[in-house]
């Protein structure tokens, strides 16, 4: 695997990509190799630095989905409130003053459903 994850490595560093079976068969290479192999793609296409991103949940509830994962899927007992979409001043409104956070990079609207 050594080998195959070197190569990826550096075919991605070149440009190239890998495709689904490739990335399915390094999901196995050690962990600390892989790790290493990722870290040095980063930083030779992001440098040292991170983008930070907030999010606000648009809708809360209401999914027609049931998704095992999901924390809104009906399956799950929380004490998560419900809210239809939001209008568009208060998502503008609440994104402004996310965004206006120190270090903030992007703002994103999630939904359920």
């Amino acid at each position: 695997m050594k080998i195959k994850l070197e190569e990826l490595k550096n075919r991605i560093l070149n440009g190239g990509g890998i495709d689904r079976e490739e990335a399915l068969e390094i999901s196995e290479a050690p962990l600390e190799e892989l790790c290493a192999a990722a870290n040095e793609i980063r930083e030779k296409l992001n440098g040292n630095k991170i983008d930070v991103c907030t999010i606000l949940n648009g809708k809360s509830g209401f999914c027609p989905e049931d998704c095992k994962y999901c924390a809104q899927a009906g399956r799950h007992k929380t004490n998560i409130g419900h809210y239809p979409l939001m209008t568009v001043d208060a998502i503008v409104k609440d994104g402004l003053r996310n965004a206006a956070a120190p270090g903030v990079d992007r703002f994103s609207v999630v939904t359920s459903g």
